[in-house]
């Protein structure tokens, strides 16, 4: 054990070195690898942007016009008397085919 312990001391300054170029590669193959991902988040989040940016072109072509209460009651009322003009022509008909 003590022949090791020698070794070890005598070869301090030798492993310390090369325990840090050991984590120096370590650190070098994160950050590649963290920059191989950023690129790829990247075309993905473009990716996404267009494809979002299609589909509300689409759907803001499909929409259509907001209307107004009061355009809405007009068409209600004018819808409804129309009805009542029709049913009134079918029961004046009814009543001259069957008196």
């Amino acid at each position: 054990m003590g022949a090791f312990m020698n070794l070890v001391y005598e070869y301090a300054n030798y492993i310390i070195l090369a325990g840090m170029l050991l984590q120096m590669i370590i650190i070098l193959q994160v950050l590649v690898k963290v920059n191989r991902t950023g690129r790829r988040l990247q075309m993905i989040q473009g990716k996404v942007e267009d494809y979002l940016n299609v589909i509300l072109t689409e759907d803001s072509g499909k929409e259509e016009p907001l209307v107004s209460r009061q355009e809405e009651q007009m068409r209600d009322s004018i819808e409804k008397k129309r009805k009542q003009q029709e049913e009134a022509v079918f029961n004046a008909v009814l009543k001259e085919i069957f008196p």
